[in-house]
């Protein structure tokens, strides 16, 4: 009876914060201006759906449009096109001023917002299942609202690699918590593979994800190398299988077409236009620690004002997730080797735009859950011996 309240109370919070987090991304798509990439990406859906309504695949399947990332979100955009009349191949977002307002079509790239904003809201869901402290932490994080509720390709990714964790967890509980190991742990197994599979066929960048959920379950597996070793081959080539199905562009020249977009993004990581910007290694920090309104102005960086956002903590929730980081450890090894293998690549990697930090937030808003725990202990004791 207690766990079925506690269990009502947990999914009451995590869609009491789900909604906060839905207005925030309803508000941003709304208001905010169109950034860069999203005509980018607009017009990728644009063809795809015409290509999609007039039964021209090949136009899809042998796709050279921003062919360094997969094409599953992109299908999904296009898809969402779907419904009345298609956009013109030659209607540009940014021929009608930088205000979604200003679009002759504005409920077309509005709606592809939404798809988004839903995304988002939903990531935020889930880690409210986990922490609701932490599923709040999100939902406020103006780098999150901002990047889901735009026309980018962070949204699902970020989605479905949390999924992705959360599944590799429940599926390694119920295998190595038992005698004899919970048969529930293949539905986890093959869940957190789809969701891998499917981040991975959104943005590549989310891999990271997956190489986290390897040394996990090296960690935790490895009183039993064999079976361990049998259960990350088979996760490794279902993940390769979703990846595989949800990029369509592969298919008909599987290895080629992934060694040249892999590349591309390792060239150009190398390239001019990276140098030029001249972002320091430790720039990731700068993102985490620093809300966007805040941030120094860059001629890269088109940065909405304060007042869309409503709540500036990004900076109190770094200080809270550097507090926590003890407990995430002990706690919650998986979030903490994702966060450290995230902030590692992002480290490493030259191309530091700020929406790669989404691949680190929901294990660091974790992190910051805890803080908040300790910080709040800290405060109560405090006030009792004052008190006494």
């Amino acid at each position: 009876m207690m766990h079925n309240i506690f269990r009502i109370k947990k999914i009451s919070l995590a869609i009491l914060v789900s909604c906060f987090a839905l207005f925030l991304r309803f508000y941003a798509a709304y208001n905010g201006p169109f950034e860069y990439d999203e005509e980018v990406y607009y017009a990728i859906a644009v063809e795809y759906n015409l290509a999609i309504r007039e039964g021209d695949w090949n136009q899809i399947l042998d796709s050279t449009i921003v062919f360094e990332h997969p094409q599953f979100y992109k299908l999904i955009y296009a898809i969402g096109l779907i419904p009345g009349k298609s956009p013109p191949r030659t209607d540009s977002l940014f021929s009608h001023g930088d205000d979604l307002q200003s679009y002759a079509s504005w409920h077309k790239p509005f709606f592809l917002r939404m798809i988004s904003a839903f995304f988002g809201t939903a990531t935020v869901f889930f880690l409210s299942l986990i922490n609701p402290v932490a599923g709040l932490f999100l939902a406020i994080n103006t780098y999150e609202i901002k990047y889901t509720s735009v026309i980018y390709l962070e949204a699902l990714p970020t989605l479905t690699s949390l999924l992705a964790v959360m599944a590799a967890r429940k599926s390694l509980k119920a295998y190595y918590d038992n005698a004899v190991p919970n048969k529930k742990w293949v539905r986890w197994f093959v869940l957190s593979s789809l969701s891998m599979g499917i981040a991975a066929a959104s943005k590549y960048i989310y891999c990271i994800v997956g190489i986290t959920i390897i040394i996990a379950v090296i960690i935790q597996g490895w009183k039993h190398k064999i079976s361990s070793l049998i259960g990350l081959t088979a996760w490794g080539l279902l993940v390769f299988t979703f990846f595989f199905m949800l990029d369509p562009v592969l298919w008909h020249s599987p290895l080629n077409r992934l060694i040249e977009s892999v590349k591309f993004n390792i060239n150009y990581s190398l390239g001019m236009h990276v140098a030029e910007v001249g972002y320091p290694f430790w720039q990731p920090l700068r993102w985490l620690m620093i809300s966007l309104p805040q941030q120094p102005e860059h001629p890269l960086a088109s940065f909405n004002n304060a007042g869309d956002y409503f709540i500036l903590s990004d900076s109190l929730v770094f200080i809270l997730a550097l507090l926590g980081l003890p407990a995430l450890f002990k706690k919650n090894k998986l979030m903490f080797i994702w966060l450290v293998v995230g902030l590692a690549f992002l480290f490493l990697w030259n191309t530091k735009w700020p929406q790669y930090i989404l691949v680190v937030l929901p294990p660091l808003c974790i992190s910051a859950a805890y803080g908040f725990d300790i910080s709040r202990l800290a405060i109560i004791k405090l006030k009792s011996r004052l008190i006494g």
